[in-house]
């Protein structure tokens, strides 16, 4: 039996690997880049969040806004903000007001079956609270049609 023995020589395989060290950072940079806006602030996080302010409500003598909130790149958390008055966003996201309450959306109930909130009603002086029903979310956007209610 013959064996065949390839002989390389040394500068080749140093070739190879800068080779394929600046690949991978070329396709880290791209990467990068091909997922952020070039309009965004350098302070801005990698992925900014959506903000949509979907509810405008007076209640006696005071206003409030409802905002959708969409964080995060691959796992994306939905949540839910109010405010006093209606709020301003800068380019990443932030509210340049301040905030009255936070609520994070629970797509799965106690027993890990789907959920998706049917009602928000409002609480006053500042609070929001999500009336859940079971199954899944009847559309990717429907969150937005969602709207502050009173209860009754």
């Amino acid at each position: 039996m013959t064996q065949l023995t390839l002989v390389v020589p040394d500068f080749v395989i140093g070739n190879i690997l800068v080779i394929q060290r600046y690949f991978t950072l070329l396709m880290s940079c791209l990467s990068i880049l091909g997922c952020t806006d070039s309009g965004l602030s350098p302070d801005c996080a990698f992925a900014t969040d959506t903000v949509s302010i979907i509810d405008l409500r007076r209640v006696g003598n005071q206003s409030y806004a409802l905002v959708h909130r969409i964080s995060g790149w691959h796992d994306k958390i939905e949540s839910f903000e109010l405010y006093n008055v209606e709020p301003v966003f800068d380019s990443c996201g932030n509210s340049l007001v301040a905030l009255l309450y936070r609520e994070s959306v629970d797509d799965k109930d106690a027993n890990n079956n789907d959920q998706y909130i049917a009602h928000i009603f409002i609480e006053p002086p500042g609070r929001i609270i999500f009336d859940y029903v079971q199954g899944e979310i009847p559309k990717p956007d429907y969150y937005r049609s969602l709207r502050l209610e009173l209860k009754d």
